[in-house]
C-alpha cells in the first residue's frame, strides 16, 4: 500500500488534482475479506490525516472485489471518470 501526489502532467488513473495522493492498496488473494484490506485502509488515512492530507484518491475496476470496503470507507465514484475506474 502507499499513496503518491501524480502530476496533472502524468496524472494516472484515479488522478483528481495535484493536492491529492492516489494511494494503492493490494492484499494477496488468500487474505482477502479478514479485514487485512480495511486495517491498511484505516492506518493509510490515519496518516494522511495527521499530515494534514484532506483526502485520497483511487481508481479500481468496477469489478474489483474490494470495492463495498472502498465504498463504506467513504469513497465515491467521480462523475465524468467511468472509463478511467471508479
Amino acid at each position: 500500500m502507499w499513496a503518491q501526489y501524480l502530476g496533472a502532467e502524468d496524472p494516472g488513473y484515479g488522478f483528481v488534482d495535484e493536492a491529492t495522493p492516489g494511494l494503492c492498496l493490494w492484499v494477496a488473494p488468500s487474505s482477502r475479506g479478514f479485514g487485512v484490506g480495511r486495517g491498511l485502509l484505516r492506518a493509510l488515512q490515519a496518516k494522511a490525516r495527521h499530515r494534514g492530507i484532506a483526502r485520497l484518491s483511487l481508481s479500481i475496476e468496477p469489478d474489483n472485489f474490494a470495492t463495498p470496503l472502498y465504498v463504506a470507507e467513504g469513497f465515491a465514484p467521480v462523475e465524468g471518470r467511468e472509463e478511467d475506474g471508479s
